[in-house]
C-alpha cells in the first residue's frame, strides 16, 4: 500500500480513508499510513478522539512545555520560578524583615516558589496522565451531545497498536520529565520547611 501524508487518501475497497504518517508511525514500515478504521466508523467526535486530544495538548502553549528541547523546557523552569520568587517576596516581607531575618525571608520565598512549581507541574502532569490513559485504553468513553448521553467505542487492533506504540515513545517520557521536576520541587520544599524551622 502506498506511503501517504496528513490530509491526503487512501482508497481501501469502496471507502475513503485520511493517512498519517510520521515520526512515531515509522516504527511500521516506510512511514506507514495511519489508517485508522476510526476515520470510516468511529462514532467519537473529533475533539474527543485520542490522537486528536494528544496533538491539541502538545501543540498548546502550556501542555507543550513538556515536550521542549533541554535547554528550553528549564528556562521555562527558570522563569517560572523566578516569576513565583518575585510574586511571593512582598508577602515574605511582611512575615520576615529581609535586613533582620534576611535568612528566613529568602527561605518563605523559596518556599512558596517550589509550592507554585509544584501546583503548575502538577496541573501538566494530570493533563499528560489524561491523554495516556485515553491512548492506552482498548475503549474510548466519549460524549455525543452532554454528559448525559455517555458512549464507549472500542477501538480496532490497529488503533490500540499505534497509539500504544505512541504512548510509549512520545507520552511517558513527558511524564517521566515533569515527574523529575515535580519531584524536585517537593523535594526543595520540604529543604526549606526544615531549615525555616531550625532557624
Amino acid at each position: 500500500m502506498a506511503t501517504v501524508g496528513v490530509g491526503q487518501t487512501t482508497v481501501v475497497g469502496a471507502l475513503t480513508v485520511t493517512g498519517v504518517t510520521g515520526g512515531v508511525w515509522g516504527a511500521f514500515g516506510t512511514m506507514a499510513p495511519y489508517l485508522s478504521v476510526c476515520a470510516m466508523v468511529c462514532p467519537v467526535p473529533e475533539d474527543q478522539r485520542p490522537l486528536n486530544e494528544y496533538l491539541a495538548l502538545k501543540e498548546s502553549w502550556f501542555y507543550g512545555w513538556a515536550g521542549l528541547p533541554a535547554i528550553a523546557y528549564y528556562r521555562n523552569l527558570l522563569l517560572w520560578g523566578s516569576s513565583l520568587a518575585l510574586l511571593a517576596a512582598p508577602v515574605a516581607a511582611a512575615s520576615f524583615a529581609p535586613r533582620r531575618h534576611s535568612l528566613a525571608f529568602a527561605l518563605v520565598d523559596l518556599l512558596a516558589a517550589a509550592l507554585g512549581i509544584v501546583l503548575v507541574w502538577g496541573r501538566l502532569w494530570l493533563g499528560w496522565n489524561y491523554v495516556r490513559q485515553r491512548l492506552a485504553a482498548p475503549v474510548v468513553p466519549y460524549e455525543e451531545t452532554g454528559w448525559y448521553d455517555g458512549q464507549a467505542w472500542e477501538k480496532p487492533l490497529v488503533d490500540r497498536t499505534r497509539e500504544a506504540l505512541l504512548v510509549t515513545s512520545e507520552v511517558v517520557p513527558r511524564l517521566q520529565r515533569i515527574q523529575r521536576t515535580w519531584l524536585g520541587a517537593i523535594a526543595l520544599v520540604g529543604v526549606c520547611g526544615i531549615l525555616l524551622a531550625l532557624s
